[in-house]
């Protein structure tokens, strides 16, 4: 409700304590679904030396312009 209420363009979460298997694991259903029919793109950041230490989550409005998704709304990282 909160990105509806303020149709907010970017959205940040510190400390998530996420793991790489919570993000993509179908049954939890975080990656490719949480906030992607908000048209949201999500960005995750898990800790690796620190399992369920710190991690971050990033939610970005899907523009029309913007290109750098996969077929499910994700974010890719691009290197330029």
């Amino acid at each position: 409700d909160l990105a509806k209420t303020y149709d907010l363009d970017v959205i940040c979460l510190q400390e998530t304590k996420l793991q790489d298997i919570h993000v993509d694991d179908p049954k939890l259903k975080i990656n490719g679904h949480l906030l992607n029919d908000e048209g949201y793109i999500s960005y995750y950041n898990c800790a690796t030396a620190k399992k369920g230490y710190s991690g971050t989550a990033v939610f970005i409005k899907n523009r029309n312009d913007f290109q750098n998704t996969d077929s499910k709304g994700n974010g890719k990282e691009t290197k330029k």
